[in-house]
């Protein structure tokens, strides 16, 4: 990660001072993605469990991960702008920033295989994973042809980070089957409660698009959207008797793709 703030740097470096001497570019752009999935949830478990005052430390790691699929599916909308440098007639470098909005897309928790030896059958979940993210990138362009219809035909990569990451992923949907469970145990009184906190990760996209002539540059290409969400848990169960309690944290690091459609805008500096 540091290696990839480090390319951002320096070419955010290049790119203001090569702006500030004037030349090069700025493309306005914005569109759709579709075609779209979450891929590879992981989730690291840690926490502690007490009994009338007495407990012990839980690091239970990835035990979630066998439970955890993607869901394909989630469209996007983007908005955003880069500035290019032309470094020779086929190559340009530069810099960019994207707002990205998801919607739709879900995470699955297959808990059948746990719940079946309960006697409560099978048990799947799915969690609303729609990602709001602003990244940072460092952009490369190559347009292979110097003349004649393919002139305006480009290739181009991204590399960045999300300096602003939220996600309305909530574990506060599973209440209902966690209360259910511990109702199997005659208890009384159960407070369910869920912090959560969202961090940025790594983004990066792959494409090809055409400019003509007129500034008008469409585009379409994949792009990925990595971050995580932690949730802080905490379960207080009192049956009369005893008085349970459970905290505990879980970390989801999830990654959204999609085939982004893009429509833009160049001007000349």
């Amino acid at each position: 990660m540091k290696k990839v703030l480090a390319l951002l740097f320096a070419v955010s470096f290049f790119a203001g001072s090569a702006f500030a001497a004037g030349g090069g570019e700025i493309v306005i752009k914005g569109g759709l993605g579709a075609f779209a999935g979450t891929t590879n949830p992981k989730a690291e478990v840690d926490g502690s469990y007490a009994e009338n005052g007495l407990g012990v430390n839980i690091e239970a790691g990835k035990i979630l991960d066998p439970f955890l699929k993607g869901e394909k599916g989630g469209k996007s909308l983007m908005l955003g702008a880069e500035y290019l440098y032309p470094i020779n007639e086929t190559f340009k470098i530069g810099a960019g920033m994207q707002y990205v909005s998801v919607s739709d897309a879900r995470i699955a928790l297959d808990l059948s295989a746990l719940t079946g030896l309960m006697g409560m059958g099978d048990v799947k979940l799915s969690f609303r994973n729609n990602p709001t993210s602003l990244p940072l990138y460092a952009t490369a362009q190559f347009n292979p042809a110097k003349e004649g219809a393919l002139k305006g035909a480009f290739f181009k990569a991204n590399l960045g980070y999300q300096v602003y990451y939220d996600n309305d992923f909530d574990l506060t949907e599973i209440g209902p089957l966690l209360n259910s469970i511990l109702g199997m145990f005659s208890t009384d009184d159960i407070e369910f409660k869920v912090d959560r906190e969202c961090s940025g990760g790594l983004y990066y996209g792959l494409g090809t698009g055409y400019e003509f002539d007129s500034g008008i540059i469409l585009e379409v290409g994949y792009e990925s959207f990595s971050g995580s969400v932690k949730h802080d848990i905490s379960i207080y169960v009192d049956d009369g008797i005893d008085i349970t309690t459970v905290k505990g944290s879980i970390e989801t690091k999830t990654s959204y793709y999609h085939i982004g459609f893009k429509i833009g805008y160049r001007i000349a500096l």
